[in-house]
């Protein structure tokens, strides 16, 4: 395999640990792993990359059930005539965490309830840039195929994309995509969200 093959499968890793290449696309990849022990290397960091921004981006919706399930345990504890005196450090150190939790329950319910007059923007289309696109031809672009930034970038550089009004049906998707594509000196690459 070329540097430049081995640089283009380099650029379709993290679409293919996400599952949104299709199959055509699919298949070079996977050709290209069976024969390069560094490119699944790489896959596997991808993952286990994006297995940890994912882990350690979730809010747990811990809420006033949260909450009262704490209040309810400091109770308890003050209940029991023989606390230890090596368990208290621990227990201010779950509620210090608790009233984090909480604080960030609260601020993540305030920014969607910021966006719920609306409803929140669904993305509909991954997108790479070129490392060398200019912030003013990426905005005329997607102003022009009536695409908004709604996530990214992404660790890997992918944005998400909410596209309005909607394409009708898949001819009208791809038409979309294949104007995005058309200026790869702009876009390195484009696929359709999972699920849509």
């Amino acid at each position: 395999m070329d540097r430049q093959e081995r640089r283009a499968i380099e650029k379709l890793l993290p679409f293919h640990d996400s599952g949104t290449l299709d199959a055509e696309e699919t298949a070079r990849v996977e050709r290209a792993l069976e024969a390069d022990a560094e490119l699944r290397e790489e896959l596997a960091f991808l993952h286990d990359l994006r297995t940890g921004v994912h882990a350690a981006t979730e809010v747990p919706s811990a809420g006033d059930l949260g909450w009262a399930r704490l209040q309810s345990s400091i109770r308890r504890e003050r209940r029991k005539e023989l606390v230890s005196r090596a368990w208290r450090p621990a227990l201010a150190l779950a509620a210090g965490l608790a009233l984090v939790v909480q604080g960030m329950t609260i601020f993540r319910l305030n920014e969607q309830n910021a966006s719920l007059a609306g409803g929140p923007p669904t993305a509909e289309l991954q997108i790479t840039f070129a490392p060398d696109a200019r912030e003013v031809e990426i905005r005329a672009l997607l102003q022009e195929v009536g695409a908004t930034i709604v996530d990214g970038p992404g660790p890997s550089g992918v944005y998400r994309l909410d596209i309005e009004p909607d394409p009708a049906g898949d001819a009208q998707w791809q038409a979309l995509i294949g104007r995005l594509e058309g200026n790869p000196e702009l876009v390195e690459h484009v696929a359709r969200e999972r699920g849509e």
